[in-house]
Parts: C-alpha cells; sequence; structure tokens
C-alpha cells in the first residue's frame, strides 16, 4: 500500500485511471485480495462501481475470488450489488456460478435478490446448479430462491 499512498499523494496518480481491459487499480485490488490497497484507493476518490470493459464492477471481481474482506469493504463503501454486468450477471450470479458460498451469503445479507435473474431469465440458483454446487444451493434455497423458476 505504500506505494500506492506515494502515487496517490505526492505524485497525483488517478486513482481511477484504467488499463487496456477498462480494470482500474480498485478492480485489481479486489481482485487478488488487497483490502488496504482498496480502502486507500477509495479513500482517495476511487469508484467503487467503476466498470471494466465487459461491465464487471469490483465487487464482482471479489465474489469470483471470494474475497470476503474485499466484498464488506465494497459493500460498507457503497457498492451496489445489483449492478449488473454486460451480460446481465450480478455479483450473487457470480459468485454462485464459481461456488463461493462466503461470497454468496455476504452479498445476501447485504440485499442481493436470490432470484435476480439475468438476460437469458437465469437465476443464481440455476447457476449453482449447473455447476453442481450443493453448498451454495442449499444456501440459496433457505434464503427463499425459487425452485421452480425457469429461464428464457
Amino acid at each position: 500500500a505504500g506505494i500506492v499512498r506515494r502515487l496517490l499523494t505526492d505524485d497525483g496518480a488517478n486513482p481511477n485511471e484504467k488499463d487496456k481491459d477498462g480494470q482500474s487499480a480498485l478492480f485489481r485490488a479486489a481482485l487478488i485480495g488487497k483490502r488496504d490497497v482498496m480502502e486507500l484507493l477509495l479513500q482517495n476518490g476511487a469508484n467503487v462501481d467503476e466498470q471494466d470493459a465487459w461491465g464487471w464492477t469490483p465487487l464482482m471481481a471479489a465474489a469470483e475470488k471470494n474475497r470476503e474482506d474485499c466484498l464488506r469493504t465494497l459493500l460498507a463503501k457503497g457498492a451496489n450489488p445489483q449492478a449488473r454486468c454486460a451480460k446481465g450477471n450480478t455479483a450473487l450470479k457470480i459468485s454462485a456460478y464459481f461456488g463461493n458460498l462466503e461470497a454468496l451469503l455476504i452479498l445476501i445479507d447485504s440485499g442481493s435478490q436470490v432470484d435476480d435473474a439475468d438476460e437469458e431469465g437465469c437465476t443464481p440458483l440455476m447457476n449453482a446448479a449447473q455447476e453442481n454446487h450443493v453448498d451454495c444451493l442449499r444456501a440459496l434455497l433457505a434464503k427463499g430462491a425459487n425452485l421452480h423458476a425457469r429461464c428464457n
């Protein structure tokens, strides 16, 4: 975090600058689990819901990698758990697809809708079932997911 602090404070680096894939430093920090760097970036004006070239947010990156501390930090700083990527997926659908139970529970507890469907009508429950993530299936059902929902 020291070098990031120096770049932001001494060199005036833009915390929202993006790489060739449209990913900001906050996105990359969430992806690799650098909560201290995330907090520093957020304190210096990083956009908590900045999307990359595919519409993914830092919250989605943290959900994909099951970065619990990063998820909590982003949500505490106002990240939108209902934000959608270009394919219509939310962080909850991403956590269900990858079988990341801890991320899934954090997102549900933060207000993510268990039956929120993507552009094809697929729900987090369907993603968990497709990938055989039984623990996520059980958690979603316990939280009220619709077992009878159908894709378009």
